[in-house]
């Protein structure tokens, strides 16, 4: 065919066309096993063959869905559609390719409508929104109570059940469904004068498509086109007489008859005779005529009902032929009555040896009913055969009921009930149906064997298993038992139950009341036991290390607690329902030792986890506020989500306080080691040194008289070279030597107690009178160089009266307090505090003879404070300190008195340093006690 090229650059451009169809229109257009056919397809499909177009058929669900399609170009195209000049102003048409008439459809026995105007007074049906509608209003008779109904079916289906009187609609369509569903009591009365003429239509804007048809269409040869028309149209009027002829004929007859009979007979008796047996035939066919009626509407009615029963009418004659079928179910098997009438019922289903078999059977004379399966679908067939009034046999009679869904049914419980046996042997669960009104029950043999019941039936459900409850769980689970038979929620426990060999097992049972009487008591309850005896032994095992840890046990969930021990809760001073349901960071500092924020680190650690486990050190606070040194180890455990872990925690502050001072000691035993190696070297020079400085301070001196003799002996004014010294500064260079040096010889002196326990005397003393001396040796001081000076710090002494005597050197222990004192004194100087504090106690705490030394000053960083005791650590500018002060006094206490020197500190707030020895250091002999007079 040839093509413009307009036409060939479109069919380039639009490969696919979206053909929009309704599917309710057979047989024009319709859905088929999942294809788009009819009419409207196979000439659409025929005038598109050599075109390459590819057509994409959709279905509407009604007739407006499908103008809406159109209108919103959401389709391309309808294959099947009439012309209206609505429709023009969206839609391009082709030449007609079938026009069909609009027929009158009514009931067979209908005689009284023959055509359009004996429709007035009478019910016609019509469906809404199609051209029939339009047409009969445009030219029906008045007087029509018109009946607007969904679809043809529905209209014909009213016609067949008297429920209207006509139904006007589209010859062809009405023709598909007369025969499809096997409506044979129906017939065409006539048509109305105006014929539908059918068009494709593509949308507005596309001329070339509109042009393709036109030419496709115009060329399909006319032998091919009609050929389409009559497979899909083969409605022919109905030629029958009607019963209003034949009694018209009658009459004429039996009129015949009797002017017959008076023409030969003359006689005036013959002729009454002739009258009365007229009569006689006339009341006989009247008579006759209402029985044929009544049988008629029975034989409609009983048609009727069959027709739209899931069933199928058949009647066989005695060869075997297929004499009369109908019904709806016959689309089901994709037959239709036309092609299985006339036709031996071995042709059709020879290949199937259960209808073959049946229908052997029937023909011989035995009523039969069996099961047979036809085209993928089950049927129940009934035949029974018909026997003439000489007892020869006259055919079969028989009905055919689909049955697909109850066979199926039926297979799918057969199946369910396997699997569910499979299901539960391979769980190793017991089943139970059990009816507590009646206290009978079915019992799988699987739960017989879990309570140690013998197979067979059990005479008392209800007590048999109650024999079995251990007697501590007995009430508990006859309770739970009470009350899920007043509910329909699932009842679920773990209870222990005692086997005839006296071992404990333990059961979990899952059950639900799935049916009550009428007046709500419970009637049955099904449900599952499982024996966890294993699995519930290991959680006891589980749970009792799981309390009995003396480390803290957390099970986290994604960063939240879900479960603790009783280590967890003495750890943090949190009730375990305190801590459930909280991170693990609630309970920490803000930052870490490092300084990195505790939330920030707990999620790296977290992600990290997931990759194998992770041990660290972790510093948590407690309820009181105090902190506590953890190692914690963090493991991920399997689970279906993979958000739990194992949180293991261990107390280390202790080991971490015991590894500062071994630390610290080895720092002090290296400390010592160096000094008693350096200090004779040292201390020489440095006595040397010392003693000539004073040397040289005291021959200048002219107030002795061995200095004046030597002077006036070279003639030396003495006064003048003090003068000249003076002016010089070699006065003020021998006092920087002597302070030098005896700074040194301090220096020495404090690394000298590192090196060995010193033997100082050691005696009773009292405590308060050690502090008063410190603090009087404080009180006099002054420093130069920081400038803090205690006339200016304000002291606070709450010394608890007539403490114990303590066991000790009092010359260290007062060296200690001067320590702290100064330490305090120059942190308040530095700080610049407006109102500068220092309170001094003594108390007894645990039999320790305690002595506390508090500051209102700035506080030490949290940084600095771990190495305050450390030898040479200091933060003060160099030459203000040598480092060694609290090192010593550390020493002092814990390595020569067996005591403990602690601090703790707030920024902004102070700092307290705690002083506690105990009455006796270990290793020393108890003093004995003063002599009485």
């Amino acid at each position: 065919m040839e093509r413009t090229d307009a036409e060939r650059r479109f069919i380039e451009a639009h490969p696919e066309i979206r053909v929009v169809f309704d599917p309710g229109f057979p047989p024009f257009e319709f859905f088929s096993q999942g294809a788009f056919t009819g009419l409207a397809a196979d000439l659409l499909h025929a005038a598109l063959k050599d075109t390459g177009l590819t057509l994409v058929p959709t279905p509407a669900r009604n007739w407006p869905e499908l103008l809406d399609a159109l209108k919103e170009r959401r389709a391309d195209m309808a294959a099947k559609i009439a012309y209206s000049p609505e429709r023009a102003q969206y839609l391009l048409f082709t030449q007609p390719y079938v026009s069909i008439p609009v027929a009158i459809i009514v009931s067979a026995n209908e005689s009284r409508i023959r055509g359009l105007a004996d429709l007035a007074g009478h019910r016609a049906a019509v469906v809404r929104g199609y051209d029939g509608q339009r047409q009969f209003q445009e030219n029906g008779p008045a007087g029509v109570e018109l009946v607007l109904v969904n679809s043809i079916q529905e209209g014909l289906r009213d016609v067949a059940f008297g429920e209207v009187e006509a139904f006007v609609g589209n010859q062809g369509v009405a023709s598909y469904f007369i025969e499809k569903d096997g409506l044979a009591n129906l017939r065409l009365a006539g048509t109305i004068t105006h014929e539908s003429a059918l068009r494709m239509a593509v949308r507005s804007d596309w001329p070339e498509l509109r042009s393709i048809l036109d030419k496709a269409l115009t060329r399909l040869p006319a032998q091919e086109k009609q050929a389409l028309i009559q497979k899909w149209l083969p409605l022919r009027q109905d030629a029958r007489t009607p019963p209003w002829a034949v009694f018209v004929l009658t009459g004429l007859f039996l009129a015949t008859l009797a002017l017959s009979v008076l023409f030969h007979l003359s006689s005036r008796s013959l002729t009454r005779g002739i009258a009365e047996k007229t009569r006689e035939l006339q009341a006989e066919f009247t008579r006759r005529e209402s029985v044929e009626k009544a049988l008629r509407q029975r034989d409609l009615h009983l048609r009727n009902v069959l027709i739209n029963a899931d069933a199928v009418v058949f009647q066989i004659a005695p060869d075997g032929t297929i004499a009369h079928i109908e019904g709806k179910a016959l689309a089901r098997i994709g037959l239709s009555a036309r092609e299985m009438t006339g036709r031996p019922v071995a042709d059709l289903f020879g290949d199937n040896p259960t209808v073959m078999n049946g229908l052997t059977r029937v023909l011989a004379g035995e009523q039969t009913r069996y099961l047979a399966e036809i085209s993928g679908k089950h049927a129940s067939i009934m035949a029974s055969p018909v026997f003439d009034e000489n007892g020869a046999l006259a055919g079969v009679s028989g009905v055919a009921t689909d049955v697909t869904s109850l066979v199926l049914a039926r297979k799918r419980l057969a199946e369910s009930e396997e699997r569910l046996a499979l299901i539960l042997d391979a769980t190793n669960d017991g089943f139970y149906d059990w009816n507590p009104a009646a206290n009978t029950a079915f019992l799988s043999p699987r739960w017989l064997e879990t309570f140690g019941l013998p197979p067979g039936k059990v005479p008392d459900v209800l007590d048999a298993w109650r024999s079995r409850l251990h007697p501590k769980d007995r009430q508990r689970i006859l309770a739970t038992l009470e009350e899920g038979l007043s509910r329909d929620d699932i009842i679920e426990a773990q209870y222990r139950v005692v086997d005839p060999s006296g071992r404990d097992r333990w059961i979990q049972s899952r059950g639900r009341v799935v049916a009550r009487d009428a007046s709500g008591r419970a009637v049955r309850l099904v449900g599952t036991v499982t024996d966890i005896t294993g699995h519930k032994e290991s959680e006891l095992r589980y749970q009792a290390l799981f309390h009995a840890a003396t480390d803290a046990i957390m099970i986290l969930e994604q960063d939240r607690i879900v479960d603790c021990n009783p280590a967890t809760t003495a750890l943090l001073g949190y009730s375990r329902e305190e801590l459930v349901g909280r991170c693990p960071g609630d309970f920490s500092p803000h930052r870490q030792p490092g300084g990195v924020p505790s939330p920030e680190l707990a999620a790296r650690i977290l992600t990290r986890s997931a990759n194998g486990d992770q041990v660290f050190d972790w510093v948590h606070r407690r309820k009181d506020g105090q902190p506590v040194d953890v190692e914690v180890s963090l493991t991920a455990l399997p689970s279906s989500d993979g958000d739990l872990s194992l949180v293991l925690a261990r107390d280390v502050t202790q080991r971490n306080k015991m590894r500062e001072v071994m630390i610290r000691t080895e720092k002090m035993a290296s400390l010592g080691s160096l000094a008693a190696g350096m200090a004779h070297e040292i201390n020489n020079p440095l006595a040397i040194i010392l003693q000539s400085a004073q040397g040289i301070q005291r021959r200048l001196d002219p107030g002795m008289a061995s200095n004046a003799e030597a002077a006036k002996r070279h003639d030396i004014d003495l006064a003048r070279v003090l003068d000249y010294m003076r002016e010089r500064h070699i006065l003020l260079y021998l006092d920087g030597i002597r302070e030098a040096g005896e700074r040194a010889a301090g220096i020495v002196r404090g690394m000298l107690g590192f090196s060995r326990v010193r033997e100082s005397a050691r005696e009773m003393a009292d405590v308060n009178a050690l502090v008063d001396k410190g603090l009087a040796l404080a009180a006099s001081e002054f420093d130069p160089k920081t400038g803090y000076d205690f006339k200016h710090i304000t002291i606070v002494k709450r010394l608890t009266p007539a403490m114990p005597p303590v066991h000790c050197a009092p010359d260290q222990i007062v060296q200690v307090v001067l320590n702290l004192l100064r330490n305090a004194a120059q942190a308040l100087t530095e700080a610049a505090i407006p109102m500068p504090c220092i309170t001094l106690r003594t108390f007894v705490r645990n039999d320790l003879m305690t002595i506390e030394v508090e500051d209102n000053g700035p506080g030490i960083p949290p940084a600095v404070l771990p190495h305050i005791f450390e030898p040479f650590f200091t933060t003060r500018k160099s030459g203000t300190g040598t480092g060694l002060g609290l090192s010593v006094s550390s020493f002092i206490v814990t390595e020569n008195h067996g005591g403990s020197l602690t601090v703790s500190s707030r920024t902004d707030v102070g700092t307290v340093f705690t002083l506690a020895l105990p009455p006796h250091p270990p290793g020393a002999r108890t003093p004995p006690p003063a002599a009485t007079p």
